[in-house]
């Protein structure tokens, strides 16, 4: 009896040591928090990575994921990659002052769907909205957006009047108060938005009349260095081997059916602006296959 005791007591602490060998030899890598506990807008693309990560266990071995402790805004990610606080990030343009210092992976993680964008309104500015037709009739409106986001080249470049908002929450607070007119949102996360917050801003609306249309994805982006390029290397490496076996295709198919269940794209009128940034190879922009056109979601 006792000699079975100590071999089943040697057995448990050889598979402790087999937890503990395993765990020293992972990878942990550590992503932004989002900027509020209701923020579900990169649900999505964590997954992504978790599942690209999965696909490049023989070669790189395993991971720890890990989200930081507390919340972070576009640029403050930025700020915590160059520090080594995390290791990768989400962008959707890579901002020039950090060209030269973070690399993005050239992927696009949602095929576009995030520059196909209606608008979040206070419901008074509904029937004067319904009007509008083109880029000079938006320019009559107030757009809203956050401190460092990634549309505010597009609409500064489209001539748009542009409201600054210093934190997530705080934009439909001041959409709510009538601060500004339009918060565009991209169609993958509109409805979400307008459900968690329709009790507490009341008067917000979904507009029902345009679709504002730009090249706009998410990517990952990793800092420069040895750390940072073995990680882009394994994320490209991830992500092909999910697109080659459909994978990739699946994520996106299930993700988009969920956050256009309920939204009408159809009878919509459609206006474009053009997004400078995406002129560079890294986006993508010329690999058709990256890319979804809604073509049968917004077909007549």
């Amino acid at each position: 009896m006792l000699r079975a005791g100590w071999k089943k007591l040697g057995l448990a602490l050889w598979v402790l040591m087999a937890w503990v060998m395993a765990q020293a030899a992972s990878t942990t890598i550590t992503y932004p928090r989002p900027e509020s506990n209701t923020d579900l807008r990169y649900v999505y693309y964590w997954r992504l990575m978790e599942e690209a990560l999965n696909r490049t266990k023989p070669e790189y071995g395993p991971f720890v994921l890990q989200q930081t402790p507390f919340s972070m805004n576009a640029l403050r990610s930025m700020e915590k990659l160059l520090d080594g606080s995390i290791q990768v990030a989400l962008r959707s343009v890579m901002p020039p002052e950090y060209a030269e210092r973070l690399d993005m992976v050239p992927v696009p993680l949602d095929k576009g769907l995030l520059g196909y964008r209606v608008f979040l309104i206070h419901k008074d500015t509904q029937a004067k909205l319904a009007q509008a037709s083109t880029v000079d009739d938006l320019r009559a409106f107030r757009i809203g957006q956050g401190l460092g986001w990634d549309d505010l080249a597009i609409l500064a470049q489209a001539r748009m009047q542009v409201v600054q908002g210093a934190s997530y929450d705080g934009l439909f607070q001041m959409l709510e108060r009538k601060r500004f007119d339009l918060f565009p949102r991209g169609i993958n996360e509109v409805q979400a938005e307008y459900r968690q917050r329709r009790s507490t801003e009341p008067n917000l609306a979904i507009d029902d009349a345009l679709l504002l249309f730009y090249p706009l994805s998410r990517y990952f982006v990793v800092k420069k260095g040895a750390e940072g390029n073995a990680l882009k290397a394994r994320l490209v490496l991830g992500l092909a081997r999910l697109r080659a076996d459909g994978g990739m295709d699946r994520m996106y198919a299930e993700f988009k059916n969920e956050v256009l269940r309920g939204l009408p794209l159809k009878g919509r009128k459609p206006i474009r602006l053009d997004n400078p940034s995406y002129a560079q190879p890294v986006y993508g922009l010329d690999k058709k296959e990256y890319w979804d056109t809604l073509s049968s979601e917004l077909k007549p």
